[in-house]
């Protein structure tokens, strides 16, 4: 909630007071039943109950108190915005046999959005410069950047705001009046961001530790085979032991059969386009694999997610680092 109480604002330029807030909630509760080891039975008395409730309170507001006044020599915008993306999701699956298997899920909103203005506004309604026009061509939605045809003058980390002047709907991703910071990629490319580059320091780090970034990759399934329980994926780039997690948009019944959404398997490479996956990394080291029992449906999307890893091989001359006379034996090698 931003609150304007008996203040003056005078202003030579563009006046913009805005409340934006996100709410994001996803809950997913997953349960199975009957996944007996092998050997053992199932039991037919196995139920199986799974409850998911997500719950989401947004508040977004401008209030400009009766007591305030805003004098400006250009625009002045006075926004609220509100965006929640809330979800539940339950499932109960019981294998083989059992007596009842029941799922709940709850998914509730309560938002609240308000832009209020009880003080007086005095705005000119002009620039008092020359805004920088963008057309729609200048548009690179492939690596989210504006380019222009001359040098821009903008500076890095400098705030900007977006005005659309009723030409159409607004640039994806952009919205009227709201307020950005530049990234200048180059004299002629920028890109925009809704917050300034994050304060990060290593005070809290041990001295020599050693920290990462990864990418998030996605590759497309685009065959399976359900008679060799193996997955093609086009150059899809993975490791053998690498971690995946299944995606799908379909519903359940239409998922690939014998892959659960949201769950982690491990890679086993067959060929640059081809894989099998285990459960977990004991059935990788003895050879199991999953049972793909079915292919789903052409028209949903079926994916594996995963953190892009690069091969890496310790090389190593057997004859010079292996020592035979040494008890117990032992292969010497550094790391380069």
């Amino acid at each position: 909630v931003t609150t304007i109480e008996g203040t003056t604002i005078t202003a030579g330029s563009d006046v913009s007071l805005t409340s934006t807030v996100k709410t994001a909630a996803a809950v997913t509760a997953r349960l199975f039943g009957n996944l007996q080891a092998f050997g053992q039975g199932a039991s037919s008395n196995n139920w199986g109950l799974a409850a998911a409730v997500s719950l989401t309170d947004t508040t977004s507001k401008v209030l400009l108190d009766a007591g305030s006044r805003i004098t400006s020599g250009g625009n002045v915008a006075i926004t609220s915005g509100g965006q929640v993306a809330s979800g539940a999701k339950a499932n109960t699956n019981i294998f083989t046999t059992g007596n009842a298997a029941n799922a709940v899920s709850v998914n509730h909103d309560d938002t609240d959005v308000a832009t209020l203005v009880h003080g007086d506004i005095t705005a000119a309604g002009r620039f008092t410069e020359t805004p920088t026009l963008i057309r729609s061509d200048q548009v690179n939605s492939e690596d989210n950047t504006i380019s222009f045809e001359g040098r821009h003058s903008f500076e890095q980390g400098e705030a900007i705001t977006y005005w659309n002047e009723g030409n159409g709907e607004d640039i994806s991703g952009l919205a009227h009046g709201q307020a950005y910071i530049m990234h200048v990629e180059d004299d002629q490319t920028i890109k925009l961001s809704q917050g300034p580059a994050l304060d990060v320091n290593a005070l809290g780090a041990n001295e020599g530790a050693i920290h990462s970034l990864s990418r998030l990759g996605t590759r497309t399934i685009t065959q399976v085979d359900v008679d060799t329980d193996r997955i093609t994926l086009e150059n899809h780039g993975l490791l053998t032991g690498q971690q995946v997690i299944y995606r799908s948009n379909a519903e359940e019944d239409e998922g690939i059969g014998g892959l659960f959404a949201e769950i982690a398997y491990y890679v086993r490479v067959v060929d640059e386009n081809t894989l099998e996956l285990a459960g977990d990394l004991d059935q990788l080291a003895t050879g199991l694999k999953v049972d793909i029992e079915s292919a789903g449906i052409s028209e949903n999307t079926y994916e594996l997610e995963f953190y892009e890893q690069e091969a890496r091989v310790q090389k190593f001359a057997p004859n010079s680092l292996v020592d035979l006379d040494s008890s117990p034996k032992g292969i010497r090698y550094s790391r380069s």
